[in-house]
């Protein structure tokens, strides 16, 4: 699984509404050129998502990822219990 298939298994929020892949991954790539830790964007996907399900707000005015994505919106849901449970573990490696 790479890291975008791990983001996008949490940001497909939108459920059968318009929310394509190929622009968030390219959203997703742009952003860890320009510095953002996955670690972040998958705890922001988790909080933004625990969010959703709270104020149950219907998928059709729910952000596209591609666009939470290039609006640096994880930043605002690092807040969330599950995003900072997320981010209390330790990271994982692949040794081998």
């Amino acid at each position: 699984m790479t890291p975008f298939d791990e983001f996008w298994q949490i940001a497909d929020w939108r459920g059968l509404e318009r929310n394509p892949p190929k622009p968030a991954a390219i959203a997703y790539h742009r952003a860890i050129k320009a510095g953002a830790s996955h670690r972040e964007i998958v705890a922001g996907a988790i909080g933004c998502r625990q969010f959703y399900e709270q104020c149950d707000k219907d998928p059709q005015f729910r952000v596209s990822a591609a666009k939470w994505l290039a609006e640096e919106s994880w930043t605002q849901y690092l807040s969330q219990r599950e995003a900072k449970e997320y981010l209390a573990r330790p990271e994982l490696r692949v040794v081998g």
